[in-house]
């Protein structure tokens, strides 16, 4: 659950979404749904007093049915570089498309908007690497030199809005409720 609690930490603190919901990622919406991870995590997200909204599937990802999504790390990463992929070559069918039918800037617009929706790594750069005492962040090893700008923009961010600080507080709270359990 810590790395639940991480993420969500991120999503209040770098994104300034203040009860961000969570989910599974699974092959149904159902409960029962999913592989033997998710169907087990299930029960213990519902309980966990986060704002749980239950198992998405990959077809609610961009529709944004939750702002943290649980899955496996593979699986992840799967996902993540499958919609940066799918947001550029759209990109390019836009550009394709409409040349010569609609002003090059409002295309322009079309392009970046999508590609803010559907690639963090151009459009902010990389994240936190986490389980680390101090502020760094990791991008993609194919990052040319704007994302890595960004990349350190994500770092000062960061660094400003004491990531580290609340992380280490939603910690010691986490460790502090699981002793009290255990008593």
């Amino acid at each position: 659950m810590h790395d639940v609690d991480l993420a969500m930490n991120f999503a209040q603190k770098m994104l300034n979404i203040k009860n961000p919901t969570v989910a599974l990622l699974s092959i149904g919406a159902e409960e029962g749904k999913g592989n033997e991870l998710t169907r087990e995590s299930y029960p213990l997200f519902k309980k966990s007093g986060i704002n749980f909204i239950g198992n998405v599937e990959g077809y609610d990802i961009p529709y944004g049915r939750a702002n943290v999504i649980i899955c496996d790390g593979s699986v992840g990463n799967v996902v993540v570089k499958f919609c940066e992929a799918l947001g550029k070559i759209t990109c390019q069918w836009i550009e394709e498309n409409l040349k010569g039918k609609l002003l090059e800037s409002d295309i322009k617009k079309m392009t970046d908007d999508l590609l803010l929706k559907t690639n963090a790594a151009d459009a902010i750069g990389g994240g936190p690497l986490w389980a680390i005492n101090g502020v760094a962040c990791v991008s993609h090893g194919r990052s040319m030199h704007p994302e890595i700008a960004k990349t350190i923009g994500q770092a000062k961010l960061a660094f400003e809005r004491d990531l580290l600080g609340t992380l280490k507080e939603e910690l010691a709270s986490a460790r502090s409720r699981l002793n009290s359990a255990d008593q």
